[in-house]
C-alpha cells in the first residue's frame, strides 16, 4: 500500500508545472532565465495573471512571457503613487564601464489602446548607485532611471535620461528618440536591439529596431556616478500626480508578450539577425 502511495504522489508531483512553465505569482520570486541573464525577478505584482509563461504569441522556440495588467494592479507603494505593473527585474545586473548589449523581442496586443491619462513604459535600464535627491522639475524626492522605452503620442519611443545639477538636487532632462508607431506594432513582433557603452565619451547608445538601426546617441551616456546597469521589462503604467488619483483603476486590460530577452558583451551575443547560429532562449 505504501509503495502504491509513493508511485501516485511521484505521478503528481511530475504533473507540477516547473516554475518557468507557471505564473509568477509572488513578490520576490526568482524565475531561471536564459541568454545571458540567471534570473528574473517578480518584484511588484502578485496577481495571478501579471506574469505567465504562453505558447499563445512565440517569436521563437516554445513560449514567451506574457505580461497583463488589469485595472488596480498595484502593489504597496505603487498604490499610493498611482502605478500599476508586472514587470521582471533581470538579473546579473552589467558593470559599469564596458560595452552592454540587451537584445529583446515585442509583441503588443492586437487591442491595446492607450488612455491619454496615462504614461505606459515597456522596457526600462536603470541605474545602481546613481543619484538620489530632489528632482526640481518633479517637486519630489527621485532616483532617475537611464533609458525608458514608452509609449508617447502613438509611438514607441527611447527616452536617454541626463541630469543637471548636483546629484542631490537636479533636474531630469530626456532627449527622446522614436522607433516604431504603436499601430506596427500591435499584433506583430518588433525586434529591438541596445548596445550602452559607459565608458565612451563619443557613442554612449545605439538601438536597432527590427535589424536597422534607429538611434545613434554620440555623445557620453552615464551623466552622473553609477556602478551597475540593470534591465526591467513587462508593462508599467503610471500617472501624472494631477490625475493620477482618477485615472488609476479605471483604465482597461493592457496585455503585452516579451520574447528572446538576451544580454551580451557583443551584438552576435544577442542579435539573432546578425547572428543566426543563436539558439531560442525558451
Amino acid at each position: 500500500m505504501r509503495y502504491f502511495v509513493a508511485i501516485v504522489l511521484s505521478m503528481l508531483l511530475s504533473m507540477t508545472p516547473s516554475a518557468n512553465a507557471a505564473a509568477a505569482k509572488w513578490i520576490g520570486e526568482e524565475i531561471k532565465a536564459g541568454g545571458g541573464f540567471s534570473q528574473f525577478l517578480n518584484l511588484q505584482n502578485r496577481q495571478p495573471h501579471g506574469i505567465t509563461k504562453s505558447g499563445e504569441v512565440v517569436r521563437a522556440g516554445k513560449a514567451a512571457w506574457r505580461f497583463e495588467v488589469r485595472a488596480g494592479d498595484c502593489y504597496e507603494e505603487d498604490c499610493e503613487i498611482f502605478r500599476e505593473r508586472a514587470e521582471f527585474s533581470a538579473r546579473p545586473r552589467q558593470k559599469i564601464g564596458r560595452q552592454v548589449w540587451y537584445a529583446f523581442s515585442i509583441y503588443l496586443s492586437p487591442d491595446f489602446v492607450p488612455q491619454p491619462e496615462g504614461i505606459y513604459t515597456f522596457g526600462q535600464v536603470r541605474p545602481v548607485g546613481g543619484p538620489e535627491g530632489f528632482d526640481i522639475g518633479m517637486g519630489q524626492m527621485s532616483s532617475p532611471g537611464l533609458l525608458y522605452m514608452d509609449y508617447e503620442d502613438g509611438a514607441y519611443v527611447l527616452k536617454v535620461i541626463g541630469i543637471e545639477g548636483t546629484p542631490e538636487r537636479f533636474r531630469q532632462v530626456e532627449k527622446i528618440y522614436e522607433l516604431k508607431s504603436i499601430t506596427e506594432m500591435k499584433g506583430r513582433w518588433t525586434d529591438v536591439v541596445l548596445m550602452l557603452d559607459t565608458k565612451s565619451e563619443d557613442l554612449g547608445l545605439l538601438a536597432y529596431i527590427d535589424g536597422k538601426e534607429a538611434v545613434r546617441y554620440e555623445r557620453k551616456l552615464i551623466q552622473f556616478p553609477a556602478k551597475e546597469l540593470y534591465f526591467k521589462f513587462g508593462i508599467y503604467r503610471h500617472f501624472s500626480i494631477r490625475n493620477g488619483k482618477a485615472a488609476v483603476g479605471t483604465f482597461p486590460t493592457d496585455v503585452v508578450y516579451f520574447d528572446e530577452v538576451r544580454v551580451g558583451k557583443n551584438r552576435e551575443a544577442v542579435d539573432p539577425s546578425v547572428n543566426p547560429s543563436l539558439k531560442p532562449v525558451n
